[in-house]
């Protein structure tokens, strides 16, 4: 009887596994592709336009990989792709989180990746999925909500 080594979340094998990893791989590019973000990273407008919980849970995985939680409480999501950083702070003002865009140059390979993209914000929720930056956010007295100027 052989062992058949179990799948790792969202349904993909541990690589080395053969065809399954490649299928599943061969998917999520295909679905990256139909979305236009495979080589140009943007948030599609659907994606900017979900449901609220949606919304936090994208925001959640964004902040995850390219956010940290500075000393102050204020959550910052830097990269050097403008157009993303620019669909970030859509989606975080969505949200209805008070926020701003910053530049600063940086080192990068080219001209076009020499300037950091960062959204700034301070949240009155957590925002992170990460236990590490979920207890780096929980140690910060959160503030009041924005309020709408409606």
């Amino acid at each position: 009887m052989t062992k058949h080594k179990a799948p790792l979340q969202y349904g993909i094998a541990e690589r080395g596994t053969g065809s399954a990893w490649h299928q599943s791989r061969d998917g999520i590019m295909s679905r990256l592709r139909e979305l236009g973000v495979l080589g140009n990273k943007h948030i599609p407008e659907l994606y900017l336009r979900a449901s609220i919980d949606q919304r936090r849970a994208l925001l959640a995985g964004l902040l995850d990989t390219d956010g940290y939680c500075g000393r102050a409480g204020a959550v910052v999501f830097s990269v050097t792709n403008e157009r993303l950083a620019r669909d970030v702070l859509d989606l975080v003002l969505g949200l209805g989180f008070k926020a701003t865009l910053l530049t600063k140059a940086c080192r990068g390979r080219s001209p076009s990746t020499s300037v950091a993209y960062s959204v700034a914000f301070r949240p009155h929720e957590p925002v992170f999925r990460l236990s590490r930056k979920v207890a780096r956010q929980g140690d910060i007295k959160p503030t009041s909500p924005a309020r709408s100027g409606t």
